[in-house]
């Protein structure tokens, strides 16, 4: 759930929500205060894809954000190698009306450590869930989890924060679920976002007006944009069924055959628009380590 998904797996940017636990049961008062705490106590320290969509969310929920289960299960599988989970929560001001309550939440560690906002819940037969995140929850989630990223370059971070913060709560709400459930609008929208901070950082090294090069974006950009390459090169070949020996295979004759200033090339463009150098080099590679099914 960290800053670096902007390019590596952009719906990650802001990313799901590390809320996961299993619903409690019992009449509201006391025992329903208690459940909610340990439902969100035990949800932000889980990093189990099963839990957090079957068990932690209402249906509505996840449909609205996800499409579906089968797609929340997908997605938070994806998530759970760069998971960094609270080692504890702070549950306060629960208040139960019925079938409905509310509660504020601070997160204790991991990578959204910090974060703090409001939730609503609701009763799911004699188990509660969580039926929405607030708008200040979420602002305060990306903003946690951009503080303690420390892999994406400093300029190229602090840029895209600006770009999504200064977004209105209704822009940056239905950006931010989209994120969450890695809906290709909101991917496309994150994708922007990087494009123009890079293309800003080639403007602000004076290279006027072109496509920008490698000299005129940082190294650490270059790097990660490289890195976003070669996932999106490993994801394409594993849903393939190439073997992972043909994939590193490929990455490393990718490496000799495209150069950095090629790989900045690629800001903002889709894969429609790949140069032809590039599709060449790539195709080449393939045929090179017997990748091609």
């Amino acid at each position: 759930m960290t800053l670096r998904h902007a390019l590596t797996l952009t719906a990650a940017l802001l990313a799901a929500t590390v809320l996961a636990a299993c619903g409690g049961s019992g009449d509201d008062g006391p025992d329903a205060e208690q459940q909610i705490t340990d439902l969100v106590t035990t949800g932000v320290t889980s990093t189990d894809p099963q839990v957090l969509c079957t068990k932690t969310f209402t249906e509505t929920w996840v449909q609205q954000v996800y499409g579906g289960t089968a797609k929340c299960v997908t997605v938070e599988t994806g998530n759970q190698k760069d998971a960094k989970p609270a080692s504890a929560a702070e549950v306060s001001g629960i208040k139960v009306d019925g079938d409905g309550a509310t509660a504020f939440l601070e997160i204790k560690g991991g990578s959204q450590d910090g974060a703090r906002g409001a939730l609503t819940l609701a009763k799911d037969g004699e188990d509660w869930r969580i039926d929405d995140l607030s708008t200040e929850l979420l602002r305060s989630q990306f903003e946690a989890g951009a503080k303690n990223d420390r892999d994406l370059p400093a300029a190229l971070k602090a840029c895209i924060v600006e770009k999504v913060t200064g977004l209105d709560d209704a822009a940056f709400r239905t950006l931010s679920l989209g994120a969450i459930g890695e809906q290709a609008e909101a991917q496309k929208e994150l994708e922007g976002y990087v494009a123009a901070c890079a293309g800003q950082q080639q403007a602000s090294s004076g290279s006027g007006s072109g496509s920008a090069s490698a000299d005129d974006v940082d190294s650490e950009t270059v790097s990660v944009l490289r890195k976003q390459f070669e996932q999106g090169v490993t994801e394409s070949l594993e849903e393939d069924g190439v073997s992972a020996s043909a994939i590193r295979c490929v990455k490393r004759e990718l490496r000799q055959a495209i150069s950095d200033d090629e790989i900045v090339s690629l800001i903002g463009k889709s894969s429609k628009e790949v140069p032809p150098a590039i599709a060449a080099a790539t195709a080449g590679a393939l045929a090179e380590c017997k990748a091609i099914k």
